[in-house]
């Protein structure tokens, strides 16, 4: 289904109002998980593969489904958690393998018990799965949805839409499913192999296709990290994108450490102290 047909087939959701005298009291940003999740907001991990940035999800899906509310300076709020995933190709008799011990990972690093988190292996572009996703959300009165990845969830292009409209399309498929039950969503996204190799300080500053699609998200990070192949440790960078209505926040320096066998440590660290040594250590 293209963006214009999605539109027309679900309406205006709003009335025409004025603005600009209203006496609404200021609005102050909620975080499902401080500085990462933005409540309600459409947001945004991108970067290249290998990064680290669906390890971060997990650990900001893990805490807020986990309750816990501090760890590694990170501030979470309890939430139920969805992943929706276009990801993984698990085999059929074990569904679900690969994030179930991803978040078994996490929660031991964490030292909890692993949390149980709704998990959707998707087949289908979201566009197709309004409907039966709405359900889901209702059933299991879910707060906050991880969507990995945008690219694949938004489907194949072919030669009459583009990625403004395939991701128009994205996005108008997240507020119809999310109507009649709003959730806070966490985008995992990719960014362009010519961007990657640019080693831009700070980043390349968009995700995979257009700027547009980069500007739609409403609180994002880039992703940076690097790994050594013989080093059990990963350093990575976090650089504040989007942010509406306010400054952006200073960037995040994680390491993850996986030394010991199906364990995912996480530490902070200096963004700008020794990224590249970190990276190298066995």
């Amino acid at each position: 289904m293209n963006s214009i047909r999605l539109l027309n087939a679900y309406g205006p959701t709003e009335a025409t109002i004025k603005i600009g005298r209203l006496q609404y009291p200021r609005q102050q940003q909620d975080f499902l998980v401080w500085p990462f999740v933005a409540r309600g907001k459409l947001n945004a991990f991108y970067g290249p593969g290998k990064s680290g940035k669906s390890f971060l999800a997990m650990l900001c899906a893990v805490m807020a489904q986990g309750g816990v509310e501090t760890a590694l300076g990170l501030r979470a709020k309890q939430a139920n958690v969805a992943i929706w995933d276009w990801e993984e190709q698990d085999a059929p008799e074990t569904p679900g393998a690969t994030l179930n011990e991803r978040v078994q990972m996490v929660a031991t690093g964490l030292g909890i018990e692993p949390p149980e988190l709704i998990y959707l292996s998707c087949q289908r572009p979201i566009t197709q799965l309004v409907h039966y996703l709405a359900e889901q959300v209702a059933e299991h009165d879910i707060d906050f949805v991880i969507i990995d990845s945008v690219e694949a969830a938004c489907g194949s292009g072919n030669e009459h839409e583009n990625y403004e409209g395939r991701f128009f399309a994205f996005r108008q498929a997240i507020q119809e499913i999310s109507r009649a039950h709003p959730f806070t969503v966490l985008c995992i996204d990719h960014v362009a192999s010519a961007d990657v190799a640019s080693e831009k300080p700070g980043g390349t500053g968009k995700a995979f296709g257009t700027i547009f699609k980069t500007n739609e998200f409403r609180w994002s990070w880039e992703i940076r990290g690097k790994q050594d192949k013989q080093s059990p440790y990963l350093s990575m960078a976090a650089f504040h994108g989007a942010s509406n209505n306010g400054p952006k926040l200073a960037d995040v320096g994680l390491e993850l450490d996986f030394t010991e066998d199906g364990v995912v440590r996480f530490s902070r660290v200096d963004i700008m102290e020794n990224f590249e040594e970190r990276a190298t250590r066995s």
